[in-house]
């Protein structure tokens, strides 16, 4: 009868220890980006030595570029002044930073493809604000999330 016991018992500590580990990584386990959960204005443009071409960083309800990611690895960006769409897929790579992430953008038309990053910019007085920030050929966007 005392050997059914500590068999016992070892098998409630075993599936103790390991309800307590899969709790553990479940918890731990780094959050999704929320890359796809909104849309993105863009904030700025910029040429390829930082000058500015553009800005909505005062008034982001001016901007007329909206990006958008898709869970199945597509991106549409849209220019609602002039209706021009640019389209393609993407891939996003977690970097050593802390929640931040880098994209990889491969538009449908065309062979270049742009590179950029997406994470939270963090401001002195402790706020932060989503963003990503995309090198083109010749340009540097900006765009925050709505």
């Amino acid at each position: 009868m005392e050997h059914i016991k500590k068999k016992l018992a070892v098998i409630v500590v075993f599936f103790a220890v390991f309800i307590g580990i899969v709790t553990i990584w479940t918890v731990r386990k780094p959050s999704q980006p929320k890359l796809t959960a909104v849309t993105w204005k863009l904030e700025e443009e910029a040429d390829l030595d930082g000058n500015e071409l553009s800005s909505y960083a005062k008034d982001p309800s001016k901007s007329k570029v909206v990006l958008t990611f898709k869970k199945d690895q597509t991106y549409r960006c849209k220019n609602l002044e002039n209706k021009k769409i640019w389209k393609g897929t993407y891939t996003l790579s977690r970097t050593k930073s802390k929640d931040t992430y880098m994209l990889h953008l491969v538009p449908d038309q065309g062979t270049a493809s742009y590179y950029g990053v997406y994470g939270t910019r963090e401001y002195e007085d402790g706020t932060g604000h989503m963003s990503v920030i995309l090198t083109t050929k010749d340009k540097i966007l900006s765009f925050l999330a709505e």
